[in-house]
Formats: structure tokens, C-alpha cells, sequence
């Protein structure tokens, strides 16, 4: 399996609506899929945290669902004042958790992640696809693009919002469960927000357009 290197071109075009100039919640210029909110699609997010380390956050960005957790596994980390998740004395892992729709398997996925100081690490980020019957798979992201960069107010490290694209292959069972793993480079990352949407019946006019405009992409490889 290949990991990514390059950042999305036109094939983020395709997927996005249109990408609003003002920033909201954590994010500034996210990327939002032309289907979210669309039937056959979920979305959860967090755009605060109450949990440091080892218990579960839930979903509270406007339009999620319930049905979802995110913890961080990793240690000395803390909750900020403004709700971030800051890891002061070493690195962010972070978990989410959650069940498909109707027992369906997603086919396309779309991460937004708003980060400041260190930087994210990008080898990391995975979707883990599970069934009831022992079946997984993990895929990685087909590609990613940093959609914004800045310095912090406080002068330390980037503040980034990345988003990472998923055009799903057969994984050969009925999906019931899904993980979603990222982690930071290093100690002194703080965790602003996250979305993921998943998309289980993608149009086809979508899926033809990303088969065809694959340059400036690394794809996959099982």
C-alpha cells in the first residue's frame, strides 16, 4: 500500500460545493462534499473536546450524528480553555468510533482537521472498516490537501486545516462499524476541530469524474 504525497487538484473540485471565505467553528476553509447532508450520507464532528485522554468525546459540530466517540490514547494532554485538546508533554492519538448507515459500507470519505503548533502527522491518518463477524479492513486516504495555513497567535508551530479524501474500493464484506486513526508529530499539538462525512451511494457522475481526473493524486495500491 502506497501513502499519499501530493495534494488534491481537480478532484477536490468535484467533491466540494463551494468552500465559504469566513471560518467557522474550527475551520477556515474546509472541504465540504458536494453530498453532504444528501440521503445515503452521514456526517459526525467535534469542534470541542471535554476529554484529554482515555475517555470518550462526543459529537457536537452543527448537523452530526450521535452514534459516534473520539478518544485520545495518547498522555499529557489537556482541554484548553476554548475547548481544544492540547498535547502539552507528548503526542495526540487520536481514535473515533462509530456505526455505519443501515449496516451499509461507506464509498467515499471526506476528513477536515484544524490543527495548531506541531504539525499533523499525515501517515497516520486510516479508516478502519469492521464488520460483526470478525472482518476488517484499513484503508488509507487515496489523497490529501492542506486547505489553509497560518501562523498561531502565539508564534508557536503552523496552524493547518487539512482534508483527506477516500474513494472506497470493494473491501469484500458488509461494513457495520468504522475507526478513524490520526496523530500528531509530536508533543505540543492542539486539536481544534474534526469532521468526518461519509457518503454509502455516491452518484455516478461523481465516481466517473474521479476516475478520470487522477493527476496531481497519488492513488492507492493493495
Amino acid at each position: 500500500m502506497v501513502r499519499l504525497t501530493r495534494p488534491l487538484s481537480v478532484a477536490a473540485g468535484a467533491l466540494a460545493v463551494g468552500i465559504s471565505s469566513l471560518a467557522y467553528a474550527g475551520f477556515t476553509n474546509p472541504l465540504i462534499p458536494a453530498w453532504r447532508g444528501l440521503p445515503g450520507t452521514s456526517m459526525v464532528g467535534w469542534e470541542s473536546f471535554t476529554s484529554a485522554s482515555g475517555g470518550p468525546n462526543l459529537p457536537n459540530f452543527p448537523g452530526s450524528g450521535p452514534s459516534a466517540a473520539l478518544f485520545n490514547f495518547g498522555s499529557g494532554a489537556m482541554i484548553t480553555s476554548t475547548g481544544n485538546m492540547y498535547g502539552f508533554a507528548g503526542a495526540l492519538f487520536i481514535n473515533a468510533f462509530g456505526g455505519t448507515l443501515d449496516q451499509l459500507t461507506p464509498q467515499q470519505a471526506v476528513l477536515n482537521v484544524s490543527t495548531a503548533g506541531t504539525t499533523l502527522s499525515l501517515s497516520s491518518v486510516s479508516l478502519t472498516l469492521s464488520d460483526n463477524a470478525g472482518h476488517m479492513a484499513a484503508v488509507s486516504p487515496d489523497s490529501y490537501e492542506l486547505r489553509w495555513e497560518s501562523a498561531p497567535p502565539d508564534g508557536q508551530g503552523v496552524a493547518q486545516n487539512l482534508a483527506f479524501v477516500w474513494d472506497i474500493n470493494d473491501i469484500g464484506f458488509s461494513a457495520t462499524n468504522w475507526k478513524l486513526s490520526f496523530a500528531s508529530m509530536g508533543a505540543s499539538m492542539s486539536l481544534d476541530a474534526a469532521t468526518l462525512d461519509l457518503n454509502y451511494v455516491p452518484a455516478p457522475g461523481v465516481l466517473a469524474f474521479i476516475g478520470i481526473a487522477t493527476f496531481g493524486r497519488v492513488r492507492r495500491r493493495d
